[in-house]
């Protein structure tokens, strides 16, 4: 079988709880010696259910876009994604959302989903440094962080707080 593992910052302990909650698993969460706490899920169809969702060994490696993903989740799980491997600044005026994880095309396919939801500003696409084989996507600017907090719902109660929650987006 395939494992599905996820950890999180003990100070998201309360999302992943949920998550356990939600799909009624029955398990304890586990805690690493490092604090972080989460999951492994081994199930022996992951294999062949994960890949549809872009979910696939070394991802941050090999990227394959999401193939079952309908249009009216994609705000859904863009948000999922920079909660997961990204980061919300907002101070003032200044404003950035950053995604530091994947490779170009990843973040190229990121760029594209979020201009499929209506998102008119510029997008920054770069290696993150010379040891890396690792991508990054910026976006800089209030309008343009509270246009794409909108886009994505991020005044739902399913997003992490930490991340959204850093000023008035709206």
């Amino acid at each position: 079988g395939v494992s599905l593992i996820c950890y999180v910052d003990p100070k998201d302990s309360w999302h992943m709880q949920r998550f356990y909650d939600d799909i009624e698993y029955g398990e304890e969460l586990k805690y690493r010696k490092d604090g972080y706490v989460g999951f492994e899920l081994h199930y022996a169809k992951f294999g062949q259910q994960l890949p549809k969702w872009g979910i696939v060994p070394n991802k941050t490696k090999m990227f394959i876009p999401p193939t079952c993903l309908d249009h009216s989740l994609l705000p859904h799980f863009l948000r999922g994604w920079i909660d997961g491997d990204g980061n919300v600044y907002v101070a003032g005026t200044g404003a950035r959302i950053v995604v530091a994880s994947g490779n170009r095309p990843s973040m190229e396919w990121f760029a594209e989903s979020l201009r499929s939801l209506g998102y008119t500003g510029n997008v920054g696409v770069r290696g993150a440094n010379s040891y890396s084989d690792n991508w990054v996507l910026y976006i800089g600017g209030a309008r343009q962080v509270s246009q794409i907090a909108s886009l994505l719902m991020a005044d739902s109660e399913f997003c992490m707080p930490r991340k959204w929650k850093t000023s008035s987006l709206y």
